[in-house]
């Protein structure tokens, strides 16, 4: 199977457990029932997050599949270590409903990991099983815009997990009494949050743990597939994955696989004429830069490639420790 096509195959492996009743039960056993327990205000919960997985199979149903590949991952990886998350608006979202699958885990370091999380409102937030006490590894991610009476409200982000992991089978284990059965697809729910879009929203701080690093890696993915450094490649399903996906009456769809675009030629986005006679070449480092956005009255930052500066004809020199080099 080309790799790309993976993502259509696990969103329609989502899609078709939380279509049945062992999907439900898992949302309900492994979220709703432990919040419902520990949640400050358990009436507001059940109404708005009852039903959770109803919410989560309609959104499977109609989110738009987006593969990241290897090279794409690594400048995510690296550029997400400088970047701080800001607030969101509609126009960051690549699209509004959508699910990404990646070629490797996200690690995220949740410091000391308790199972219950405060949150400012008090009520307490319970994941699901994740890879070890101190940190989480999610795969993929499903996103979908939120709306109330005033509008859209947020966007809800759903992260999955390998089935595999040691917590994981633990956790089933510790259940096997009512869930003989449970067999769920090579991804698993990890844990959801609802991100508010709002000029008052309270950006995360590095001291917000998962919720931080959570929004800093998509924010970071969504942010590079609006610049011209990627290229977004839609491709069609056929032959196999199409007819499996039609037996489930699930809608084939388009791909949308995201690369790095190659540069036809090195680029100084910074470059201001002068007459210094630089005697060497140097690698300027990928970094984020704020960058003034009229329509929405704020700075909001972009990301300029790695670029080779300097004479051409000149040596090329590079310091004796990096933090990391990105080659295409």
């Amino acid at each position: 199977m080309a790799r790309w096509e993976a993502a259509h195959d696990a969103l329609l492996d989502l899609y078709t457990f939380h279509n049945s009743p062992l999907g439900d039960a898992l949302v309900r056993m492994g979220w709703v029932e432990p919040n419902l327990a520990t949640v400050h205000d358990p009436v507001t919960f059940k109404r708005n997050y009852g039903d959770f997985g109803g919410y989560l199979r309609d959104t499977l149903f109609n989110a738009d599949p987006i593969y990241v590949d290897d090279h794409m991952m690594t400048l995510v990886e690296a550029a997400a270590a400088t970047f701080a998350p800001e607030r969101i608006v509609p126009e960051d979202l690549p699209t509004m409903t959508g699910f990404v699958l990646f070629p490797r885990s996200v690690v995220v370091d949740w410091g000391r990991r308790v199972d219950q999380v405060e949150r400012d409102d008090g009520t307490r937030v319970v994941t699901l099983p994740t890879a070890s006490p101190s940190e989480t590894r999610w795969r993929a991610a499903l996103w979908s815009l939120v709306h109330n009476a005033s509008g859209v409200h947020g966007v809800n982000v759903t992260l999955f997990e390998d089935t595999l992991t040691a917590e994981w089978v633990k956790w089933k284990r510790e259940h096997a009494d009512r869930t003989p059965l449970l067999s769920p697809p090579p991804l698993v729910m990890s844990h959801t949050n609802t991100w508010p879009i709002d000029a008052n929203m309270r950006v995360p701080e590095r001291s917000d743990g998962p919720w931080y690093d959570d929004m800093r890696y998509l924010q970071v993915l969504w942010r590079l597939m609006n610049q011209t450094i990627t290229i977004k490649n839609p491709r069609d399903v056929g032959g196999q994955f199409r007819r499996r996906a039609e037996r489930a009456r699930f809608e084939p769809r388009r791909v949308t696989v995201v690369t790095l675009r190659r540069p036809d030629a090195p680029h100084d986005p910074d470059h201001v004429p002068h007459t210094v006679e630089w005697d060497h070449q140097w690698v300027v480092a990928g970094h984020w830069r704020n960058q003034w956005y009229p329509s929405i009255s704020t700075h909001r930052q972009i990301w300029i490639s790695p670029y080779v500066k300097g004479p051409e004809d000149k040596p090329l020199v590079l310091p004796k420790v990096r933090a990391f080099q990105l080659v295409r």
